[in-house]
């Protein structure tokens, strides 16, 4: 008969404990696996994002000490910490990490979680102005820049050093809608990252007066105008279906937003001609011209993948 190993046999601790202790072990995929296959009956569940995430800092950091700790409630079941241990399986390591044993048994639902940290956390850390809103026109301009890159707490930084003028710049032209349009405020990422690029290829004054005209759309005693009227229809929602997704009118916005910049720059007093079609309406078609291809970093997909923060330009 095999003898089954005992958990001071492999971990070198018991995690059941009255007492409430920290040390810090070795830790080696053989004692994460363990853990995981005997003291992770009460927790929740993996998360594949955060698995992914890991992976990342892992492969481009290597393991980081960051003060996390594997925590064990009194009866030896695993509290906090069951992601790391599943990528120290994963990966093959061997790191030190702090052990807590004895934590109340209703620690684990009683207690409010840690705040999860986010790339405007990092962005705040080295600079005190940093706000939501520029964290969301940062994440704006990569979605719309077609490339690899995803705003993280790895790169926030870098991209806030290099994008911080043009996302500012972005805010105050965008704000001159928004703040005086309700009927424009549900659009104001997308109009956060179609200003940032247009400030981005020198076409500020080209998004400066789109958003005058759209600003004179919404008040009685302004003059209407075919670009206006082009973004009412859209706002009343007759293109959509019930099958619409909110990603999908986020992008169909974004697409009318760089087709109607593109008409302006032809007929600057906003009576333009709406040639954008539903069967248009779609990424292939319009990467093939104006200032929707000028935004994307690599629009023939010849492998300039991941340069999205790396310039403004």
């Amino acid at each position: 008969m095999l003898h089954k190993k005992t958990a001071m046999e492999v971990l070198g601790f018991d995690p059941k404990s009255d007492e409430y202790k920290f040390f810090d072990v070795m830790m080696t995929p053989e004692m994460a696996k363990w853990i995981l296959d005997y003291h992770n009956n009460d927790n929740r569940s993996f998360y594949k994002s955060q698995l992914a995430a890991l992976d990342k800092s892992i492969n481009d950091h290597s393991w980081q000490r960051d003060g996390g700790v594997c925590v064990f409630n009194s009866d030896g079941n695993l509290h906090e910490f069951q992601h790391r241990l599943d990528r120290i399986v994963a990966n093959k390591l061997t790191v030190p990490v702090g052990i807590c044993l004895g934590a109340d048994k209703e620690s684990f639902t009683k207690t409010a979680p840690a705040k999860q940290r986010y790339p405007v956390d990092e962005m705040y850390r080295k600079d005190k102005t940093a706000t939501k809103l520029d964290e969301t026109c940062l994440r704006q301009i990569l979605a719309r820049r077609g490339g690899d890159e995803k705003l993280t707490l790895p790169n926030a930084i870098a991209m806030w050093r290099v994008w911080k003028p043009i996302v500012r710049e972005a805010i105050k032209i965008t704000n001159t809608l928004v703040s005086k349009s309700e009927s424009f405020k549900s659009w104001n990422k997308e109009l956060l990252g179609f200003n940032a690029l247009m400030v981005s290829i020198g076409k500020k004054d080209v998004a400066i007066n789109m958003m005058q005209l759209l600003n004179n759309q919404v008040h009685a005693d302004k003059p209407k105008t075919t670009l206006g009227n082009g973004f009412d229809r859209f706002k009343k929602g007759d293109i959509f279906t019930a099958d619409t997704t909110n990603t999908q009118k986020s992008n169909i916005r974004f697409m009318m937003l760089s087709h109607a910049s593109d008409q302006l720059e032809k007929t600057s007093n906003g009576m333009i001609e709406w040639t954008l079609t539903s069967a248009k309406c779609n990424h292939e078609s319009m990467k093939q011209y104006g200032n929707y291809r000028k935004f994307l970093v690599d629009p023939d997909n010849i492998g300039k993948k991941g340069a999205g923060f790396k310039s403004a330009i």
